[in-house]
């Protein structure tokens, strides 16, 4: 059964959410996202037993989820909305929203240059000093318990931040952007993982196939949806700006020209630059299949397996059989404990 959990900003309350559905998204190198809708009903008996009300318990103050599956910490992260639905004078339904713990940093910002500016430095040492000096706020209060994990050593890079969003710049260092860029995390527990060339392992014993497989889908772009030219902005303006630009000219002859440009104006390094012109045109210079598969939570066990690892997938009706990395898991979870999972793969 699942059991989502909330709790107070020292964690020393915790609420059991009555839930009816909790869908929830983890994807890889951007984070988790997911709502949860409540009988109004239910959640005021809850908590009137407790001597509280729904909006002290969801609303008053910073707020913790963490998910449970059969007393297994599963994802973990905070409170982003909540919306209250009635008829007439009677309250009927609320839905949360929330997100993980990375979220945190879509609110914290950079300073201006100066010592916000990193010249051929690790991106690995790049994003966890950002959050290290967020978290060191001179008001005091920007601690929220982020800790460093996994650390490997991973690609130097040159950075200049203006005011920028720190999850950003992370983003814009990781794999997400760059064909040699890091996967990363922030987990359950508030850890900051950077892995490095990438997430996940092999699981030859996890196999997706027609007798587990509920449903699938197979997703490939054509003409006027690729990219075989990729132009690069980097820093400066007007006629000073730097650029790079790569392509494939036997896509080209395939399928003619067809461009496209990207913004990377942190940088004026041309490895920079080039890395993430690399990544674009690596995912969209030809038609590549991308898979979507459908399956329950206990075959394979959702406790087994995880966005980053890789699994044979086999469905036979189109004659595929191909070790496929998880990019992308949906969970859609119901109040008897039932649950699907939408499994998106890395490109073929």
């Amino acid at each position: 059964m699942y059991e989502m959990r909330i709790y107070n900003k020292t964690g020393g309350d915790i609420w059991v959410l009555p839930f009816q559905t909790i869908t929830i998204t983890d994807e890889l190198n951007v984070g988790i996202t997911g709502n949860i809708t409540i009988n109004y009903l239910d959640l005021k008996r809850y908590a009137d037993k407790l001597n509280t009300t729904p909006d002290d318990i969801l609303s008053s103050e910073y707020r913790e989820w963490k998910l449970f599956k059969d007393g297994t910490l599963l994802y973990g992260g905070i409170l982003l909305h909540r919306k209250m639905f009635g008829s007439k004078s009677q309250a009927t339904s609320l839905t949360v929203e929330f997100a993980g713990f990375e979220a945190i940093l879509s609110n914290r910002l950079t300073g201006n240059a100066g010592d916000w500016a990193y010249l051929d430095t690790d991106s690995a040492d790049i994003a966890w000093d950002l959050i290290n000096r967020s978290q060191n706020d001179v008001d005091g209060e920007g601690d929220v318990g982020i800790t460093r994990g996994l650390h490997p050593v991973t690609i130097n890079r040159d950075r200049t931040c203006r005011f920028d969003y720190i999850r950003k710049v992370i983003e814009g260092m990781s794999a997400k952007s760059k064909d040699d860029g890091f996967d990363w995390d922030l987990s359950n527990l508030k850890v900051f993982n950077i892995y490095y060339p990438q997430k996940g392992e092999l699981r030859p014993d996890i196999i997706l196939e027609d007798f587990n497989i509920l449903s699938w889908t197979n997703d490939k772009d054509l003409s006027g949806k690729l990219a075989n030219r990729v132009v690069v902005l980097g820093s400066g303006s007007e006629d000073a700006i730097v650029t790079e630009t790569v392509q494939d000219l036997t896509e080209q002859a395939k399928w003619f020209l067809q461009e496209t440009v990207l913004s990377e104006k942190d940088t004026s390094t041309s490895a920079n630059l080039i890395a993430k012109g690399n990544k674009y045109l690596n995912d969209k210079k030809s038609p590549k299949s991308v898979i979507s598969v459908r399956v329950n939570d206990r075959n394979p066990d959702i406790l087994t397996y995880y966005v980053g690892d890789t699994l044979p997938v086999r469905i036979s009706t189109i004659g595929f059989s191909e070790n496929l990395r998880i990019d992308k898991r949906t969970m859609q979870i119901q109040r008897t404990g039932e649950a699907q999972v939408d499994l998106s793969f890395d490109y073929e």
